[in-house]
């Protein structure tokens, strides 16, 4: 029997599925969970020091060798993927969190602390910074949700 022809044959059917139709529709609107913008966790974040006038070696030597130290001792920093850039007058170091890091945040906190006790301790005088930069993974947080 033809679709059409059966929903005229039989009226109180075609309503009552209508209805559920509907219903479930509705009851899918109001109770779908919603966000934004999706919850991407960037697990890198970058430490930058300046230190103006120094060679690579100086840097290398008395810098970026102390920053180090001090990164690796966080049971939470992928030490394989965490590498630096000595250049002369500056230091960039790439540092990533382990995948098991639920929030990035606190480590990351921990991470400053233990910078502003470095360059307040151990660091040659004239080296700015050391500076950590975790937030500029939320551009390509940013970037993954509106392309996708």
């Amino acid at each position: 029997m033809n679709p059409s022809k059966a929903s005229l044959h039989y009226p109180t059917v075609s309503l009552i599925l209508a209805a559920m139709a509907v219903a479930v529709g509705l009851y899918a609107f109001l109770y779908m969970p919603r966000t934004e913008d999706p919850t991407v966790t960037i697990r890198t974040g970058l430490v930058i020091a300046l230190y103006p006038g120094a060679t690579s070696e100086q840097v290398e030597k008395q810098v970026t060798k102390t920053l180090e130290k001090h990164i690796f001792k966080f049971p939470e920093i992928r030490k394989e993927k965490t590498y630096s850039t000595s250049r002369p007058g500056l230091v960039i170091i790439n540092v990533e969190l382990e995948n098991n890091v639920k929030n990035s945040d606190v480590i990351w906190a921990k991470i400053r602390h233990e910078m502003n006790e470095v360059r307040a301790t151990e660091l040659p005088g004239g080296v700015q910074g050391p500076i950590v930069n975790s937030d500029f993974g939320d551009t390509v947080a940013m970037l993954l949700a509106v392309h996708g």
